[in-house]
């Protein structure tokens, strides 16, 4: 596990990529490299997270924004929603460092999603 010092100099791994481009197992090196433990999307529903990450959305200043309230008990982070604001948690963490992960190539991308949780999403509208 990495030593923090202070939220200002606490090193931080931000994964930027979507999901689908590899974040879980990224999420799993991380972990494996003591980057962890790390935050994934699916931790959203699992924490009820959703209410946190709506308010980082409609804020307008993120800057301002206590990123260390999700981030507390995490050394890294990979996945939709906090990838979407890998700026935002970049200015909380200047010492981080940033991944992008991405597929071969957007189709290959798109394929993926609507055969996963696009296609639960719709199955969900048809029950």
């Amino acid at each position: 596990m990495i030593e923090e010092t202070n939220i200002n100099n606490k090193p931080f791994i931000i994964g930027a990529g979507l999901g689908r481009t590899g974040t879980f197992s990224l999420k799993v090196a991380l972990e494996q490299l003591n980057f962890g433990p790390c935050y994934h999307g699916f931790l959203v529903t699992v924490k009820d997270h959703s209410d946190y990450w709506y308010q980082v959305l409609t804020m307008k200043n993120k800057e301002k924004f206590d990123f260390e309230q999700i981030f507390k008990e995490y050394n890294s982070t990979t996945d939709f929603p906090a990838g979407h604001f890998w700026e935002d948690i970049l200015k909380a963490y200047p010492n981080s460092k940033v991944i992008l992960t991405v597929r071969d190539s957007a189709e290959d991308w798109y394929k993926s999603i609507t055969e996963t949780f696009l296609m639960v999403n719709l199955n969900d509208l048809q029950d």
